[in-house]
């Protein structure tokens, strides 16, 4: 019954949320960026973040995707010297995003992106995370 609570069963959705990101994850630097497209599962983004943060040579991992006009964002770090929730508040406006040193996370409205559809706001926010976390 424990087991259960630690490891709960994988949906479908979420295998195929892993496939997307395995395939498409961006590693630069130590910087691992994961956009997910397309996004059944908001809760895929920190099972995914967790398994990819062991990686060799990966110190950040930021999954992301979006969902009703918000990109959502979940952080996982092994990096000491980083406060991941302190870059993700100076990064976006106040109550958008933040968290702790090694786990974060945010929800950005298109708005605050200058966006108005999913494209273009992945896009967008791709950019502002290099630039924050040092991949670009």
């Amino acid at each position: 019954m424990m087991r259960s609570f630690e490891s709960p069963p994988r949906s479908q959705e979420v295998l195929s949320i892993f496939k997307q990101a395995l395939t498409d994850a961006d590693f630069e630097d130590g910087l691992m960026l994961v956009p997910i497209t397309e996004m059944a599962d908001r809760d895929a983004l920190s099972q995914v973040a967790d398994f990819l943060l062991p990686t060799e040579g990966v110190r950040i991992v930021i999954a992301y995707g979006v969902r009703m006009s918000k990109v959502i964002l979940s952080v996982r770090s092994s990096d000491d010297s980083m406060h991941v929730g302190r870059i993700l508040t100076r990064t976006f406006e106040k109550g958008s995003a933040g968290g702790h040193k090694a786990l974060a996370g945010g929800q950005i409205p298109f708005e605050e992106l200058g966006c108005e559809n999913p494209k273009e706001a992945m896009e967008s926010i791709t950019k502002i995370l290099k630039s924050a976390f040092g991949g670009e």
